[in-house]
């Protein structure tokens, strides 16, 4: 038996598996505390524990992402570690599309080069981990749509068409915002793909997009509701999407320098590329340029600082992905030196920017592990009465819910809620304000039950102290 040659041993997949495997060992780094950073990170805890025990939700939301976390929660043993193995391991499928979009290209290195900037991307280190598990784990559906549309003419129009559909049924149960992002990405290639087909193709086209649309709306109205309003709502008050842009209101907040980074390289990054698409739409393919084209146009919109603090900051944290899919199909489709520079200085500063904010770490959690600490004293030494539901802070609410298994509700809106089906009403407070970044309410679960909205009316009307110690006091409002 011959020995195994070096020479024979795939390096291009091997080095994109080391990128993927030190992707996942980054995120890792960022949520080993009791904690996960941000204010959303217990939510997921609430959300597995309540599929494990009830096979329901105690949140209405959708449930892909925690139907994954339940069956790696079983596998390990611990729901907080399957939380946080989810957390480093989904967005990292990312790179199974990268991988197959460039696995031709003659460099070796290109495919782990580009895995290695989606996923050290520092809107997916420093903004999405621990917090918006959701969103990050939809990340691959766009890439793999990515791939389907850069190689649809090497299959058949059933096959890629089933792939499609495949992939609008997994993001319609994972995340909303990423679902939108899709549906225009498609949209506009299709649009950009059948510019010079005869009007034959434009009908049949369109129905078959009508069906798939059909299918992912109905869907997503079955399985989450509220989320389906939610997108009627989007679709029939365009006005609302920019109340308030984001740029009147960027200088006014806490700096989020992942989210602010995003926007302009979003933005000046699309136009930088489109002008290079344009002076080299000669020398790609059909498919390729319209990828492109819809790549760039969808990372202009989403990054647009014009858009409603409400969905700025949701939009802005996916603009990288078809920002990233443009300029990977114009490497591989164009030699020239301005192509390869332009695309190198958008990798090269994601990078650095994510180096640049290594040192910070990841952003604090919804509270002060010695806040933490007090609240497991308290479940401990207080229980609440059955049918009772408690009032906190954004961020908090989630922990109480985890810690005291109770009902919750934020605090910011209780009083547009009907509670007159609770017992008794509980407001349960620590010392700190709500931890996290400026934009983190514009991207709260705000359909999820008993913990939606948005406004600020705080209770006012307490009739006693029933708890307090530490940093934990527990007051019962009625």
């Amino acid at each position: 038996m011959s020995g195994y040659k070096l020479s024979s041993f795939n390096w291009r997949l091997g080095y994109a598996v080391m990128a993927a495997a030190i992707a996942v060992a980054c995120k890792l780094s960022l949520t080993g505390g009791q904690l996960l950073p941000g204010v959303d990170g217990a939510y997921y805890w609430v959300q597995v524990r309540s599929l494990l025990n009830d096979f329901d939700l105690a949140f209405d939301d959708l449930p892909l992402v925690f139907w994954v976390q339940s069956v790696i929660s079983l596998a390990v043993g611990d729901i907080k570690l399957g939380v946080r193995i989810s957390d480093a391991v989904l967005p990292a499928l990312s790179a199974i599309p990268i991988y197959l979009l460039l696995k031709n290209s003659k460099h070796v290195w290109l495919p782990a080069a580009a895995i290695l900037v989606v996923l050290l991307h520092p809107v997916q280190l420093y903004f999405f981990t621990g917090d918006f598990i959701k969103n990050a784990a939809a990340m691959p559906v766009a890439f793999f749509i990515g791939w389907i549309l850069f190689t649809w003419d090497a299959r058949s129009t059933k096959r890629s068409l089933l792939a499609l559909l495949a992939c609008f049924v997994i993001v319609g149960l994972t995340h909303f915002g990423t679902l939108l992002l899709c549906l225009l990405l498609v949209t506009l290639w299709v649009i950009f793909y059948l510019r010079k087909k005869p009007i034959r193709f434009w009908l049949r086209t369109a129905a078959i997009a009508l069906v798939v649309s059909a299918v992912t709306l109905a869907a997503l109205a079955v399985a989450v509701p509220s989320r389906f309003e939610r997108l009627v709502e989007f679709v029939t008050q365009p006005a609302t999407i920019f109340a308030g842009p984001f740029w009147q209101l960027m200088f006014l907040m806490r700096p989020d320098v992942a989210i602010i980074f995003t926007m302009f390289a979003g933005q000046i990054g699309s136009l930088a590329l489109g002008i290079l698409l344009w002076l080299n739409r000669a020398k790609l393919e059909n498919a390729s340029l319209s990828l492109a084209a819809s790549s760039l146009v969808t990372a202009f919109l989403l990054s647009s600082p014009f858009v409603g603090i409400e969905w700025a900051s949701r939009f802005i944290a996916l603009s990288f992905a078809p920002l990233f899919l443009a300029g990977m199909v114009l490497w591989r489709s164009i030699e020239r030196k301005s192509v390869k520079l332009t695309v190198s200085a958008l990798a090269l500063s994601t990078l650095a920017v994510a180096l640049f904010l290594a040192p910070l770490g990841a952003k604090p959690s919804a509270v002060t592990e010695a806040e933490y600490k007090d609240l497991v004293t308290a479940s401990q030494e207080f229980s609440f009465p059955a049918n009772s539901i408690v009032v906190a802070r954004h961020g908090l609410e989630y922990l109480v819910a985890w810690q005291m298994k109770t009902h919750v509700i934020q605090e910011e809106t209780y009083l547009e809620d009907d509670l007159s089906a609770y017992s008794a009403v509980y407001l349960l407070s620590t010392d700190s304000p709500a931890a996290g970044n400026a934009y983190d309410d514009a991207n709260k679960p705000s359909d999820a039950k008993s913990a939606s909205g948005v406004g600020s009316s705080k209770p006012t009307n307490t009739s006693g102290l029933v708890y307090a110690k530490g940093k934990v006091t527990i007051t019962k409002i009625r």
